[in-house]
């Protein structure tokens, strides 16, 4: 549930890790990525009135996560998958849909 942008204060843990997954239906074989966490601590920015006003309602329908105030820092991980050129890609396939 997004409301306001997000400022890093700081990144806390970097790890690395290789997981292996299926290649797909029918698959004998197992394929292998490099996974990497990163750890970090975050603050939501210009949080509305109306976030903050309905802070029980909302706590109430999305039960996976919590209003966020201002001035409060909270942790995370942000989890990316190394590509095969070393660069980093954002792990998209994590991300559920909530319907309320």
């Amino acid at each position: 549930f997004c409301y306001g942008p997000i400022k890093i204060k700081r990144v806390t843990d970097v790890k690395e890790r290789e997981v292996s997954y299926s290649g797909g239906f029918g698959a004998s074989n197992s394929l292998k990525r490099t996974e990497v966490d990163v750890d970090l601590d975050y603050q939501v920015l210009d949080i509305p009135d109306w976030a903050l006003n309905a802070q029980e309602k909302l706590n109430a329908i999305y039960t996976q996560t919590e209003v966020r105030l201002p001035n409060e820092v909270y942790p995370d991980t942000l989890t990316f998958v190394k590509g095969s050129d070393g660069q980093l890609y954002q792990n998209v396939l994590s991300y559920k849909l909530i319907k309320p």
